[in-house]
């Protein structure tokens, strides 16, 4: 913007350099940078004797004044917005998720269709999952049980574009049904919840044999307080590498105990408890 006099809004003539400045504050340089950049006629001495930086103007070919500023590496853009954001259907209440769309950006600047993505660290799964979105081969590592979970859970509820390991059941011949089964048991010492049986129902072409009804199940969680309406996972049963998955527990229960199965597939299961 330019003044009443037609100069660029709170700029310094250098009479030197024939140049407009603004300055800023010398902040954390130190005394031998200010001396280099006095050298190089970069600094100001204000009459109150405070030492200031000099940014020069640009004069662009329209003959206006420009100041040049260096492209921030913060994206604030709706974009790219924060997960608060975005889509409920996008959280996946992983601490670390980032939004999809900060993916889809850097995922369309750095690769073409077709190209392979490889997510060390895959947390929610939110790099697997725009891949697949924009057509892109992926491969998801974590090493994190609950992740692993997450990002499945996120994937198998996606259409798939192209083949994966755990989306060779199409889609029409995905089970259908499913129904948990699991007790309660209280005593002076302990209140246990045991995990009894999952079965699954759907067309018999579609379903892989499976030796045992917990290769279905994830994993499978415990509201030891249910409030009626939403379900917390007070406590998360998974499987310990190359362990079987546990399916009794100990809990401390104080009101309504709800069991929520989650299945290799991504699908629930919930089951109210008495006992």
């Amino acid at each position: 913007m330019l003044d009443a006099k037609g100069r660029p809004s709170g700029a310094k003539w250098d009479e030197a350099r024939g140049l407009w400045f603004t300055t800023a504050p010398r902040g954390d340089y130190t005394d031998v940078s200010i001396a280099r950049l006095r050298e190089a006629g970069r600094v100001h001495d204000s009459p109150s004797g405070r030492v200031a930086i000099k940014y020069f103007l640009r004069r662009g070919d329209d003959g206006r004044w420009y100041k040049d500023q260096p492209i921030d590496a913060l994206w604030d853009d709706a974009e790219v917005r924060p997960l608060r954001h975005c889509p409920k259907r996008e959280d996946m209440g992983y601490d670390t998720q980032k939004p999809e769309g900060l993916l889809a950006r850097i995922l369309r600047w750095a690769t073409r269709p077709g190209d392979r993505v490889l997510d060390c660290f895959s947390g929610s799964g939110t790099t697997a999952s725009v891949a697949e979105q924009l057509g892109r081969r992926w491969v998801a590592i974590d090493v994190g049980d609950a992740a692993i979970a997450t990002t499945r859970r996120r994937l198998v509820q996606l259409p798939a574009t192209q083949p994966w390991a755990l989306a060779t059941i199409a889609q029409a011949e995905r089970p259908r049904a499913r129904r948990a089964l699991a007790t309660l048991s209280r005593s002076d010492s302990a209140t246990t919840v045991e995990l009894t049986g999952f079965e699954v129902e759907g067309p018999s072409s579609g379903l892989p044999a499976v030796a045992h009804w917990t290769s279905w199940v994830d994993y499978w969680l415990i509201d030891t307080d249910h409030d009626g309406a939403v379900f917390r996972a007070r406590q998360r049963v998974m499987r310990a590498p190359k362990q079987p998955l546990p399916t009794r527990v100990q809990v401390e229960a104080r009101g309504r105990v709800l069991v929520r199965v989650v299945d290799v597939l991504g699908e629930e299961a919930t089951v109210e408890l008495s006992g």
